[in-house]
């Protein structure tokens, strides 16, 4: 008897936004610079796997980007994600920065282990290491005390 165990959305879509997202105008100026910076809403879309429609819904206010959309896009224009998404400093993005750091790898997985496990989730391995490597993304770049109460996990698992 095999037992297949259904995978459960994990809610990545929302959490990044507040409820009056759509007011948001510095979110929506970052997104045009960096459209700017990759070439055409054509191409971003394509970089996003969204189509270029969806670009400017974005752009405009009107639809929400996911977290993989937001990181594939500050990742093409080289940028960080939490510059894009937030208007926090303006960092380079991991590929360009030094070493692994283990340990912060370490930490990554077990706490995102924990949350997954906490609140009996199960997703594929791409969306887990997708998830891995944004998590390490944004950690890298925090000092060890605001590693310790960054809530940028339960912001993107609010399971």
């Amino acid at each position: 008897m095999s037992t297949t165990t259904k995978e459960r959305p994990v809610q990545v879509d929302t959490a990044l936004w507040p409820e009056d997202f759509s007011q948001d105008t510095g979110f929506r100026d970052r997104l045009r610079q960096v459209v700017d910076e990759i070439g055409s809403r054509k191409r971003a879309g394509l970089i996003a796997n969204v189509k270029a429609e969806m670009i400017t819904k974005y752009i405009d206010g009107k639809a929400k980007p996911t977290f993989f959309t937001v990181r594939a896009l500050a990742s093409a224009a080289g940028v960080g994600m939490d510059w894009l998404a937030y208007g926090e400093e303006h960092r380079p993005t991991v590929e360009q920065e030094g070493p692994i750091d283990h340990d912060l790898l370490a930490m990554v997985i077990e706490n995102l282990e924990e949350r997954l496990s906490q609140f009996d989730v199960n997703i594929s391995t791409e969306k887990r290491a997708r998830l891995i490597a944004l998590m390490y993304e944004h950690f890298v770049h925090l000092e060890e005390e605001d590693r310790q109460r960054s809530t940028f996990l339960s912001r993107l698992l609010p399971v």
